[in-house]
């Protein structure tokens, strides 16, 4: 474990106190021991192996590593998208067997369905679930969608929105079941550099307002730095966890922060981190 020098106002450390306050001490996701093998040519490929970490409620955590470390696969795994070869995964103390209800997912692309508007492609998380009526959520979709900041696109379609913005429809219907735990895999890759500065900012309010535990996959080291209470520094394939880097830097953080000595500072040092795993 390894913390670099925190500043000396911290209220991201505040924030997490408040959260400890209003929920028990307990771990959203529990790891051991685990490992994802892949059948191959009469053979196996390790992607991901011997994995072990918790992630506290409230949590905000990424993981980098190298290209075909395992990051993407080992965030299938943990919303039961995926089987694991060995150990053993637990989201909020519940043995991980298949897809959790309290886990909402943002991949890569939005994966909008073209033909439906804002609010459709939002409610259809609650379409797919058994047990849920979806006049009761039309309301809080509509919250959502205010909070996402497209309020009047309500009936639009994917094709007229900016990549950004699909982005946010992805999120607000990974959100509208209201679970606990959201997995994020690289969701801001495809965007162009001033959109995903905006949308991280974005993240992190939202996150702060609805104090949500995530794990959330990225390749840009700045970036997980900018929205991490922590960061999984993966090894090359066979992955497996390389260090885990404290980032107690304030919050709210702006865009701004990226200037400053210290936020630097952990860049550079997860930046060894990978390099050194594949060199």
């Amino acid at each position: 474990m390894t913390t670099l020098k925190e500043p000396e106002v911290n209220p991201g450390a505040l924030r997490r106190h408040a959260i400890e306050e209003r929920r028990p001490l307990d771990n959203a996701i529990d790891i051991q021991g685990c490992a994802i093998h892949y059948p191959y040519k009469g053979g196996s490929i390790h992607a991901v192996e011997n994995v072990n970490f918790s992630c506290r409620s409230g949590e905000f955590i990424s993981i980098v590593g190298p290209s075909g470390c395992g990051k993407s696969t080992l965030i299938k795994v943990v919303a039961g998208l995926l089987p694991r070869s060995a150990g053993e995964i637990r989201v909020y103390g519940k043995r991980v067997t298949g897809p959790h209800p309290n886990v909402g997912i943002v991949f890569q692309s939005p994966v909008l369905l073209a033909w439906r508007n804002v609010l459709r492609n939002i409610m259809l998380q609650v379409e797919m679930r058994k047990g849920y009526r979806k006049e009761e959520y039309v309301d809080k979709a509509m919250d959502l969608i205010r909070l996402a900041g497209l309020s009047g696109f309500e009936k639009r379609h994917p094709w007229e929105l900016s990549g950004g913005m699909q982005q946010r429809v992805s999120f607000c219907r990974a959100l509208i079941h209201d679970p606990e735990l959201l997995l994020m895999d690289e969701p801001f890759g495809a965007l162009d550099a001033m959109t995903r500065d905006e949308m991280n900012v974005w993240l992190q309010k939202i996150w702060m307002e609805k104090s949500k535990t995530i794990l959330f996959v990225t390749h840009d080291i700045s970036e997980a730095v900018f929205l991490s209470d922590r960061i999984l520094v993966m090894t090359a394939r066979p992955g497996t966890v390389r260090e885990v880097i404290d980032i107690d830097l304030a919050r709210p953080r702006r865009m701004e922060m990226k200037e400053s000595v210290e936020f630097n500072r952990y860049v550079g040092h997860a930046r060894r981190l990978l390099f050194s795993s594949v060199a």
